[in-house]
């Protein structure tokens, strides 16, 4: 019986817990946080990437 009541203790806590992290990420999002609609609008690179330009080197 005191498994049992213990399993039931050790559900409600982690439950609680993630409930705590989940609601502590909805309270510190950032303002400027939106969503971009990817094909149409992308963010703009910075001065100094590392990427490879699009170029045909053939």
């Amino acid at each position: 019986m005191i498994k049992y009541f213990g399993n039931i203790w050790d559900s409600i806590t982690t439950i609680l817990t993630g409930l705590g992290i989940t609601w502590s990420h909805m309270w510190n999002i950032r303002r400027d946080n939106v969503t971009l609609q990817y094909p149409e609008e992308r963010w703009p690179r910075p001065d100094r990437n590392i990427g490879f330009e699009q170029k045909d080197y053939n």
